[in-house]
């Protein structure tokens, strides 16, 4: 009796685990904060990832498991620019903004001290929650001027096309971007994001999909919806809602062509 006493004091005792005054909440970590986080993985990681052109099906090295999903569970590092872009793309299609943090280099302006504050920023308005990912198109490689010990590549014109959500009656919206990359020993990490030359800019036109393309997108879409089985798991459809500010900043350099003619 006496040594079930003794045990059952020591359990009630003042910052005992589990209550008692003092008890101290251990602060998650970022994974712990993003697995709290509503997803739109696939639901078949052997189907081919967003980051790759449909021609592609079927290739070795394509499907979203063999692509990028050990890029987004920190499983392995991104080994060439192409890598850490394409993971990144995929990143944002799939809701996946833990790796959008891990993948991102301190010397971005994107860059945040406050991982935990950062994580529930994109959850809330950094996601793209209004659009759907329709195709990423990776621009030339250029290498960049070392910093220190660390190589610096950029990539452009990288497009990227996205289609607004529940607004399949107007075209998909496509940005072009010269994006910087630069090797530390995580891998490539992403720097910052900026308009490409006037060289390197693709036309407008160029830009712009043909009425078939634009057709051919809309027509996936309300066909994945009908059988409710979309590329990703889909949320909910945001009709008529404006664009968070800080998401809008990030289309800074996108341009949405209605019929040929700039919006």
């Amino acid at each position: 009796m006496a040594a079930k006493k003794a045990k059952a004091k020591k359990s009630s005792g003042a910052g005992a685990k589990g209550g008692g005054f003092g008890t101290a909440t251990a602060p998650k970590t970022v994974a712990e904060v993003c697995k709290t986080f509503k997803h739109r993985l696939p639901k078949d990681f052997t189907e081919l990832c967003i980051c790759r052109d449909k021609s592609e099906a079927g290739n070795a090295g394509t499907s979203y498991a063999d692509c990028c999903r050990q890029m987004h569970l920190g499983e392995k590092n991104a080994e060439t620019p192409e890598e850490c872009l394409r993971a990144r793309f995929a990143a944002y299609a799939y809701r996946q903004p833990e790796f959008i943090i891990r993948s991102t280099d301190k010397t971005s302006s994107e860059f945040k001290k406050d991982k935990l504050k950062w994580a529930r920023s994109l959850d809330s308005r950094g996601m793209f929650d209004t659009y759907d990912f329709v195709k990423l198109e990776v621009g030339e490689a250029e290498v960049g001027k070392p910093e220190g010990d660390s190589p610096v590549y950029f990539l452009s014109p990288n497009v990227f096309t996205l289609q607004p959500k529940g607004q399949l009656s107007k075209p998909p919206v496509a940005t072009a971007e010269r994006s910087k990359f630069i090797k530390r020993k995580a891998g490539w990490l992403f720097v910052e994001g900026s308009e490409p030359t006037a060289k390197e800019a693709p036309a407008a036109a160029d830009l712009l999909l043909t009425d078939e393309e634009a057709t051919a997108v809309r027509e996936m879409w309300r066909a994945e919806r009908e059988k409710k089985s979309a590329l990703y798991t889909p949320f909910d459809v945001v009709t008529g809602k404006a664009i968070h500010p800080q998401e809008a900043a990030r289309f800074r350099h996108f341009e949405a062509y209605d019929g040929g003619a700039a919006r």
